[in-house]
């Protein structure tokens, strides 16, 4: 009677154990329906996806002997790229894409003042030596760039929803815009020492009293330039293919982008109606910005 019963039970347990086997075959994502690890669905799949990037970013002017006590502010800009990435782990993975990254700076120089000898536009030619001098000088500089990264994604899951991410890497930039203008109130003089004269406030030779003096012009900036891009935040994953981040980003220029060449003649301005960009008259120049960073990250199957 025992054996029977035995037998029955043994028959029970392998037939459960089969349908069970058959239902892991068939549906595997029923293993991972309630795990944790955000990744899991994700892993070696390609993504496409936006970044917008409003920032505080400056441009630093670090002045010569003719452009003293030279002091630099932010200005907002913004920047952004699209992307195409491959996870390789659930941790790692590489993107690239096409990027466009703005620099702005607002520049302020209380004073200003040079001499040098020249000779004017008479004839015949005379020689003198030209006195300029200014205040309230500013200038805004506006240098964009069209670049490609090359970023490394680092993600660390929390659950299957949310979880954190590291980005770090390089853009290869090609410069767009390089532009400047600049505003200050200038006078010129000019002494003859053949007559012992010095000329002032009248419009020969330009010899203007607190002219109102303004001008717009392009940068010199160096054809290639490279940049650092650090970024990291939060991110959240919607149905397995929708990710949306939130963070914050840090991107500077590796090297000088000035393509100047210093020279120690420098004159800010010489007439009225020029003033020349001071990024002519500096030793080195420099770009950073940080702000927030918004992405959007569709994962194909």
């Amino acid at each position: 009677m025992i054996k029977p019963i035995v037998m029955k039970i043994n028959v029970i347990s392998k037939g459960k154990i089969i349908i069970l086997g058959l239902i892991i075959l068939c549906r595997p994502q029923l293993c991972f329906s309630q795990g944790t690890d955000i990744r899991s669905g994700l892993q070696n799949r390609f993504y496409f996806g936006i970044n917008i990037c409003p920032t505080q970013s400056s441009v630093v002017n670090s002045g010569t002997s003719a452009i003293l006590n030279l002091t630099s502010a932010k200005k907002s800009a913004l920047s952004g790229s699209v992307e195409v990435g491959y996870f390789f782990t659930k941790n790692f993975g590489l993107s690239t894409g096409l990027g466009y990254t703005t620099y702005k700076g607002s520049l302020t120089l209380p004073a200003y003042s040079v001499k040098y000898d020249t000779t004017d536009s008479d004839t015949p030619k005379e020689n003198y030596t030209r006195y300029v001098s200014g205040k309230e000088i500013k200038e805004n500089q506006k240098i964009s760039f069209i670049s490609i990264p090359v970023i490394a994604n680092f993600q660390l899951p929390v659950n299957s929803i949310f979880g954190f991410y590291f980005q770090s890497g390089v853009n290869i930039s090609v410069p767009v815009t390089k532009s400047y203008s600049s505003s200050g109130v200038f006078s010129y003089e000019g002494y003859y020492p053949a007559y012992n004269v010095m000329i002032t406030d009248v419009s020969f030779e330009g010899f203007e009293k607190d002219y109102n003096n303004s001008s717009t012009g392009e940068l010199k900036i160096k054809s290639f330039n490279t940049e650092l891009i650090v970024a990291g935040g939060a991110s959240l994953t919607l149905h397995n293919k929708l990710q949306l981040s939130l963070g914050m980003m840090y991107c500077q220029l590796l090297s000088d982008p000035s393509d100047y060449t210093s020279s120690p003649a420098f004159h800010l301005s010489s007439v009225p109606g020029q003033i020349k960009s001071m990024m002519g008259g500096s030793t080195k120049v420099s770009a950073n910005a940080v702000g927030l960073k918004f992405s959007i990250r569709y994962f194909l199957k």
